[in-house]
């Protein structure tokens, strides 16, 4: 369906001064305009954590006024639509034009109105441990029902034993075995996120310094030592 052509609607107004103006309005009249926010510990759609720093998109009504030969732009203090991103999400956003469905984003407020907030992530730890021992349970009923199964099949008892004492034993990788090994590799993980928040807070930090160092001296480094390490 094709769009309508719709001519705005002029009202002369007193502007300051007692000055005339004109005011333009326009139901396609809006003013976007995106804010970094800092503060506020908020919950992200799409994301595994709470965020301190994330990005703010509002779309509001705007009018036009025309005063002293100029147009002046308005904007509403209702937004119409505002969603809040990550800056992971933001950086997605911007890079990635005509490429997939488009971005997660929270939606905030729509056509005015505050919209509930989403609740606090869960911690993924928990989802997947919960999802494994949900999945082992199932594996391990399915060994007593083949064990229940054999010992009512009529095979010699010799037959029935061998094959009874591989369920057995595939019960005890379920039930003991396994469950280890996901707990051992969890608490690598833990140490491998640890040991990257301190790559990157190292980085960063090498990078103020240097930054600084090259404000100080004019964009010229002292003499550095490099790092023979590797050599």
């Amino acid at each position: 369906m094709s769009r309508t052509v719709e001519e705005p609607t002029i009202t002369p107004r007193k502007g300051p001064g007692n000055s005339d103006e004109l005011e333009y309005t326009h139901p396609a009249y809006a003013q976007i305009e995106v804010s970094r926010v800092s503060g506020g510990n908020v919950t992200l759609y799409d994301s595994d954590f709470k965020h301190n720093h994330y990005m703010v998109l509002r779309v509001q009504p705007s009018r036009m006024m025309r005063h002293l030969n100029k147009d002046w732009h308005h904007s509403g203090h209702n937004p119409m639509i505002e969603v809040a991103m990550s800056e992971s999400q933001w950086a997605t956003l911007v890079s990635s034009l005509n490429m997939g469905g488009g971005v997660p984003c929270t939606l905030q407020r729509f056509d005015g109105k505050i919209i509930p907030s989403i609740p606090a992530p869960i911690a993924r730890h928990d989802q997947y441990a919960g999802e494994i021992k949900e999945d082992l349970a199932e594996a391990v009923a399915e060994m007593d029902a083949l064990d229940k199964l054999i010992e009512e099949s009529g095979l010699s008892k010799t037959k029935a034993a061998a094959l009874r004492e591989k369920v057995r034993s595939a019960r005890s990788t379920l039930t003991s075995s396994i469950p280890w090994i996901v707990e051992s590799a969890d608490k690598h993980m833990e140490k491998t996120v640890e040991r990257g928040k301190q790559e990157v807070q190292g980085y960063m930090l090498g990078m103020i310094q240097r930054a600084g160092l090259e404000q100080l001296t004019g964009g010229v480094l002292p003499l550095q030592i490099e790092d023979s390490s590797d050599a």
